[in-house]
């Protein structure tokens, strides 16, 4: 995802269990360790990444949902609880193009036209993406 988005190649990726209050000294999961299942069978996750302004300052610390699980013959994920689901066929499961133009428009849509007004009317929950507190982060 980070080589996709072409993002800098430093940047931190941390696994996050979704829905559990996390210990200030468990900050790092592997994937599958933050992996849990809901009711309807998707394995779910969050993904906490940071950005900065174009010079490098002004961290926003964030978290992305995902959810997928397999069906027949198709790997089904989603962005968020509620997302679209984007169907990846099994033998093209390399092949994520479609699933990573779907964040990044996400990311590019939020950071956008709705980042300003989830700040000021103190939403840290915005669809997929919830915002962290940047003490969190230290």
């Amino acid at each position: 995802m980070i080589e996709y988005f072409g993002m800098p190649r430093d940047q931190e990726i941390t696994y996050i269990p979704l829905g559990e209050e996390r210990a200030p000294n468990s900050r790092f999961y592997a994937l599958s360790g933050a992996m849990r299942m809901d009711d309807q069978s998707f394995w779910h996750f969050g993904v906490q990444m940071t950005v900065h302004e174009g010079s490098g300052g002004n961290p926003v610390p964030f978290m992305l949902s995902f959810f997928i699980k397999k069906v027949d013959n198709f790997f089904v994920v989603k962005l968020g609880a509620k997302g679209r689901e984007i169907r990846i066929p099994e033998e093209k499961k390399d092949r994520l193009d479609p699933f990573y133009d779907a964040v990044l428009f996400q990311l590019k849509e939020f950071f956008g036209k709705h980042y300003m007004y989830a700040l000021n009317r103190r939403e840290r929950e915005f669809n997929f993406i919830t915002l962290l507190e940047k003490e969190a982060q230290s």
